[in-house]
Parts: C-alpha cells; structure tokens; sequence
C-alpha cells in the first residue's frame, strides 16, 4: 500500500524539469548519476540517498512506476509515482522533508524525474555502423559453445542430461574454471531461472559437479519460477542488472514462454520469450526439448519443438542425445551437435562421457561409440571410415542401411574424399597403405 495519495485525475504534460543548484547545503550533484536500471531507473546521490524507479507505465503522456526512496539503510517511501507530476513530485518532497532530516529532497526529486524523463523521451540512442574495423572472432561467456550476450539452446528428450550439462555450464563460468577440456568459460555470476524442478535437485548438480572438478562449489542464484518469463521480465532484469549477471539460465523453454492466448498467434508466446530474453540483456542458455518424430532419423537434426521462430532467433543451437543402454550404469555417454549457428563456425559433434558417482558428476570428453549414437556423430566419411575400420568391408547396401544413408551418398563419399576402395568382389573397404 503507498502511504503516498495521489490524485490520478490530475494530470501534467511530460516536459523535462531544468535543475538549478545553487545552494551548497545539498552536496555536490555534480557526483550525482542517474542511469537506466534494468528495466527501469537508478538514481544515486551523495550522502547514501537512492532512488530506484520500476515497474514503469505510459499513458496519455505521463510515465509512471514503483518509485523507492532509500536515505543510507532507510527505506523512506516505496508506491506508486507519477514522474511527470508537479503535484506528485511536490507533495512527495513534503512527505520526505517529514520523515528525513535531510533539506535537500526538492534538488533531489527534480534532478531524478528530469534526467529519466529526458532518457525516456530520447528512446535508444542511435550509433553510426561502417565506420569501425570488423571485429575478430565472436566472444563467447563459453568458448566456442555461448556466445556472449547471445540465446543459446540446448534441445534433445526428456532424459538426455540437459539440465545436468546447463548446471556444468553454470559451475563452470560462475568459477572462471573448464569443465570440460576446450571450453573456457569468462568468468561472471549465474542465475538458474526454473520451472520444471526444484532449488534442491539443482543444489545437488552444482555440489557434484563442483566435486568431480574438484573444486569448492560455488554460490549460484537460483529463482524458482511459476509464471511464464514475460510476466517476470522486469524483475529478472532489475536482478540482473543488480547482482551483474552474466548467465542467465532458463529451464525449461516451454513452461518459461507457456502459450499463447485462445485465438493466439502459435509463434506469440516465443516471439514474446525472445523479447523478453533481449530486454534483460545478458548471456542465455535455454533448454528446450525436441519433436519426437525426428529423434530416430540419422538424416535430420531434432529441431526444439513448436514454433519456428526459436531456430530463427536463437543464435546458436545444440541437439543433445544419451545412449539408451550405457555398457555401465555409472558412465553414460552423450553427444552434443551443432545444428545452428549465426555466427563462427559451427562445431564438430562432440562425445562426452558424464559419469555419476556416489558423491560427485564428472564431465569427460570420449569417442562417441554406443550403437544408436554413432549413426548421429559426425559426417558420412567420418561415420564410414570408424564403420569400415571395425568391419573391414561391406556391401554398397549394406554400408547404406547401417549409416542411415543413401547408396548415392556412399558413391559420393567415396568420389570427393580419399581413403576408401571398392574390392574385386564389389564391396567397400579402407586403402591399406
């Protein structure tokens, strides 16, 4: 409840408040700084005032939101505040004359509201592109994996460790420490945003993924979450812009971005989690799940499911698959494709081996070898040559049906890339040098 009463029938045109300080008693305002915040307003003051603006709303003109006043540990007003208000900003400044001994809360209030008034009316500032050098190679919060202040999605089925190798991604960029051998993290803070679990089961990925490293668990935040992320975006960024995050963490995608109205548009509810993704502004790893259709043909990529638009807006975007039958229960191989990338190159599949101990979850780079993976990892010549290698040779068909492809792709492969050799009796086998 504010213990503010404002009259919402009054109301005063949005023109900026020019500021004149001439009285020496309120400090130097030269230090003063007022900056957008999320997706609101900071104001900070000498002698520990702080003004922080949320929540904002236009209409007819007028820009409004949760308006908090601290002075040092004391919170001295928090409701609901008409920036653009005359009265409003008067009776304010009387309300906190009376509360503080402080005289100087006019210069304060009207320096605020001026300056976000300005910026609001400015809108995003324009820049002028063209004139600088192209810049090298893309930066990643990940190398090679996250692209900085970029979406990423990893997709695969229920199951397949997703949320356990989103967890390794978070231990390992809120320490600056590799979790697997080549990804290198930049060093930030983490915020798991999530819907489908809960703060313990992410508590015990983090403190075994942190003791298979061998290294002290470290402190990520985490946000259980239950309504859909544009219903949150505005506190997400305040935290965001707050507790300088780094990483932001969504899991899942389909309960973030929830659906769209009756009578909606199917891709709504994705175009508006992507909105909400660029207003909060930081590195983020989506998991997302995948139709079921396309899991069991070698010839395409599981794409995330529902609407198209995530494959377009996403700027890079992995598949992941587990073994069905690990040879040791403890040990379970995965692999991780490539399927899209905006910009750098795209990746090689990679196998990973991620081993669950009693206490601890180990990350390991492997040879992706489990039967129903291999016909997932890696090219046609790579996938012939490991096929050929154990089997000496086989027949055209044969070659075919076990790789998933096409007898052409395997008269294709054997016509651009050296290394493979058709026997007198007609089957394909390796050169032997």
């Amino acid at each position: 409840m504010s213990v503010l009463p404002q009259d919402e029938r009054r109301r005063h045109p949005r023109v900026p408040v020019q500021v004149v300080d001439n009285d020496s008693q309120y400090g130097d305002f030269a230090a003063a700084s007022v900056v957008r915040h999320g997706l609101g307003y900071r104001g900070l003051f000498p002698g520990g005032i702080h003004l922080h603006l949320a929540r904002l709303h236009s209409s007819r003109g007028d820009l409004s939101g949760m308006l908090s006043v601290r002075h040092g540990e004391r919170v001295l007003y928090k409701g609901r505040f008409n920036v653009a208000s005359v009265s409003a900003r008067s009776t304010l400044i009387r309300y906190l004359k009376d509360r503080g001994a402080y005289d100087g809360w006019g210069v304060v209030l009207e320096k605020f509201c001026w300056h976000v008034l300005t910026i609001d009316e400015e809108g995003p500032s324009t820049s002028v592109i063209g004139q600088q050098p192209r810049r090298g190679a893309p930066a990643y919060q990940v190398e090679s994996v996250l692209p900085k202040n970029q979406a990423t999605i990893i997709a695969g089925p229920g199951g397949s460790f997703k949320s356990t190798l989103a967890a390794a991604f978070a231990v390992s960029v809120q320490t600056g420490v590799a979790v697997v051998e080549g990804w290198f993290p930049e060093q930030g803070n983490v915020l798991v945003l999530d819907w489908e679990s809960d703060e313990e089961e992410w508590n015990d990925r983090v403190v075994g993924i942190a003791t298979g490293m061998g290294i002290e668990a470290p402190g990520i935040r985490y946000r259980r979450c239950a309504h859909r992320l544009t219903a949150l975006t505005e506190s997400i960024a305040d935290q965001v812009a707050r507790e300088d995050i780094a990483l932001l963490i969504v899991d899942s995608v389909g309960l973030a971005q929830g659906t769209s109205g009756d009578g909606g548009d199917a891709n709504e509810s994705t175009l508006g989690l992507f909105e909400a993704l660029r207003s909060i502004g930081c590195t983020s790893l989506l998991i997302d799940h995948v139709r079921g259709d396309e899991l069991g043909n070698s010839k395409v990529s599981a794409k995330p499911y529902g609407s198209v638009y995530k494959v377009n807006l996403a700027r890079s975007i992995f598949e992941l698959r587990r073994e069905d039958q690990p040879s040791y229960p403890e040990a379970t191989q995965v692999l991780l494709r490539h399927t899209k990338v905006n910009s750098g190159p795209k990746l090689k599949p990679q196998g990973l081996r991620i081993i669950h101990g009693e206490t601890s979850i180990l990350f390991e780079r492997c040879v992706i070898d489990a039967p129903d993976l291999e016909q997932h990892a890696g090219t046609t010549v790579d996938r012939m040559r490991r096929l050929l290698g154990r089997s000496g040779e086989l027949d055209e068909s044969d070659l075919a049906e076990t790789l998933g492809v096409s007898r052409s792709a395997i008269r294709q492969t054997m016509t651009r890339h050296q290394g493979f050799q058709r026997n007198p009796d007609g089957k394909i086998g390796l050169v032997v040098l």
